[in-house]
């Protein structure tokens, strides 16, 4: 602190060095007395079960008690210790525990980024990990026979063989749009713009989940992780998707700036102060089968999501504007597909959603997938 220059990044590592000494001069010398209590308490109980022997019994105790003058005479030294050490040579990843709030169109990074190698051939072990990201979503119902189309023009090979949407009432079916702005991932750091519909297996009886028909990002990043090998997801690099925040929204657009009038542009309000930890979002997909000639195989993973800074409310203020493909003004992905044209085959633009959401911090991790079902153990848990 008798630096000069005093950062806000040295003032959290000062504030979390002396929380966590708090901490620790509450709790450890409860747990040596925690600890010495229960092996008192076990040597009362196997004198009055065994053999009796006072003398024993009354040498234990003593031995033990002995044990928690010297504990508890060590443990603030070994507090300060551990002040000093932490004060000298912070962790790089101090600032990441703590909720700093985005503001403005420069938001902070929390975590600590690797850039990796540009080897698509490199191995890669899930779960894929989110150390720091922004997402906000919408949802909307539509006919469902627009729901099963996007899944027919989603180009995976057996989707709706696979899957079918789910009719939320009044033959509806519920398709959501995300924009999500990755800073620190094991995929990198990119934005993305996916498009979704909620869906269910055919045949089976298993809570519902979301088939990503659009994944559009802004790096080829994301592209040197095997994510179709491992999760059947494919995503298509849209360099020119940007993410611009204000201080109540966030714009995802595929224009600089978002301003120009053909382009797309999905804005979301950011809002909230809910926090939510380890919460599960299924997701669906379509792989090719390993060991069978052009079959396909379903798949369903878990997003494990923990979120500071949410809020969700119903009929929010989300713009939406679709881009004119033939000026470039849209994220047109592979095979011809475009998302413009297919969020204009929903005919949702123009209407607000039914509802939607933001989240300000949010951190998880993608497990490996499995067959759809639910079962005992790994991801298939919830």
């Amino acid at each position: 602190m008798l630096r000069r220059r005093f950062t806000s990044l040295d003032l959290y590592r000062l504030v979390d060095t002396f929380v966590r000494a708090g901490e620790d001069i509450m709790a450890r010398p409860l747990r040596i007395s925690t600890e010495t209590m229960r092996r008192a308490s076990r040597q009362v109980g196997q004198s009055l079960l065994g053999p009796w022997s006072a003398e024993r019994l009354i040498t234990g105790l003593a031995g033990d008690l002995a044990d928690l003058v010297l504990g508890l005479s060590l443990a603030t030294p070994g507090v300060l210790r551990r002040v000093a050490g932490r004060l000298a040579t912070p962790p790089r990843t101090a600032l990441s525990e703590y909720d700093v709030p985005i503001s403005g169109a420069g938001p902070a990074e929390l975590g600590l980024a690797i850039d990796m190698p540009d080897d698509p051939g490199r191995p890669f072990v899930p779960p894929a990990r989110i150390l720091d990201a922004s997402q906000g979503w919408a949802i909307w119902f539509v006919p469902i026979e627009k729901a099963a189309a996007l899944l027919q023009s989603a180009g995976e090979e057996g989707a709706l063989m696979h899957f079918e949407p789910i009719d939320c009432g009044a033959g509806r079916a519920m398709i959501c749009l995300l924009g999500t702005d990755y800073r620190v991932s094991d995929f990198g750091r990119y934005r993305e713009i996916a498009l979704a519909a909620v869906v269910t297996p055919r045949g089976r009886a298993v809570e519902p989940g979301s088939f990503i028909a659009h994944i559009v990002v802004s790096a080829g990043a994301m592209q040197q992780v095997p994510v179709g090998q491992l999760w059947g997801l494919h995503a298509t690099p849209a360099p020119r998707l940007q993410v611009t925040y204000s201080d109540g929204t966030a714009g995802f657009h595929a224009a600089p700036g978002g301003t120009a009038g053909r382009a797309f542009h999905v804005s979301f309000p950011r809002f909230g102060g809910r926090r939510t930890f380890d919460e599960p979002r299924i997701i669906f997909s379509v792989r090719r089968a390993a060991l069978r000639q052009g079959a396909t195989e379903p798949l369903r993973s878990v997003l494990e999501q923990n979120g500071r800074g949410q809020g969700l409310q119903v009929g929010g203020n989300v713009a939406l504007r679709l881009g004119d493909p033939s000026e470039a003004g849209c994220l047109c992905v592979r095979d011809g597909r475009c998302l413009c044209r297919d969020l204009r085959d929903l005919g949702i633009a123009g209407f607000l959603p039914a509802a939607n959401g933001w989240t300000e911090r949010l951190t998880g991790q993608l497990l490996p997938p499995g067959p759809p079902g639910l079962q005992p153990l790994g991801n298939q848990a919830r």
